[in-house]
Order: structure tokens, then C-alpha cells, then sequence
């Protein structure tokens, strides 16, 4: 994957400008042994020698309005089959305490 990225931002042959973004989650740490979640230990040398300088950028939590915004979203787009009203918010927002990664994954589920 890091590969790939790297391919997208190589000055002679992808593009001139832009950014690598991506995700790490637990996932990969459950498949194999890796010492913590640091994005050192995550990528390893190689993966780090292969993506540069790197920021950490957090992701906080969604405010109540950003939940329902998200959720119209999701319906939107075809990913929620559920009608959006206020027992679905309170239940997503129970069960994934506004985390953007947990209400992305309980909306496709539902």
C-alpha cells in the first residue's frame, strides 16, 4: 500500500503535488505481533523510510449535530438502510460514543 502512495507522489512520474493520507487501526496489530500502536512500530523501517516526514493528525470525536449530519449522509448515499430519526441517533451514539471510525462501521452494518 505505502508502495503504491509512494508511486502517486514520485516527482517524475505521479503527481506533482499532494499528500499521502491513510489510516492505521488495531487490525493489523491482531494479525501479527508489532510492540505498541506508535506509527514506528506500525510501519516498521521500511514503511517509514517509504512515506518521509509524517504528521499525526487526530481525528475527535463528532459533535451531536456532526453525528446527525453523518448519519443523513450515510442514508444518503445508500450505506444505512434504517430511516434517520432520533431513537437510530441515540442508539449510534450509544454504541459508538461519536467515533468517527465506529459510527462509519455501525452504518454499514446497518
Amino acid at each position: 500500500l505505502v508502495h503504491h502512495f509512494t508511486e502517486l507522489l514520485d516527482p517524475s512520474e505521479g503527481l506533482k503535488r499532494g499528500a499521502m493520507v491513510f489510516a492505521l487501526s488495531r487490525t493489523g496489530m491482531e494479525r501479527t505481533y508489532t510492540k505498541s500502536c506508535e506509527i514506528a512500530d506500525l510501519l516498521e523501517e521500511a514503511g517509514l523510510s517509504a512515506v518521509g516526514d509524517f504528521n499525526d493528525v487526530l481525528v475527535p470525536r463528532y459533535y451531536q449535530e456532526e453525528l446527525e449530519s453523518c448519519l443523513q449522509f450515510y442514508r444518503k448515499r445508500g450505506l444505512l438502510s434504517k430511516d434517520v430519526n432520533s431513537r437510530l441517533t441515540k442508539e449510534v451514539s450509544f454504541l459508538s460514543n461519536h467515533e468517527p471510525k465506529l459510527v462509519s462501521e455501525l452504518c454499514r452494518l446497518g
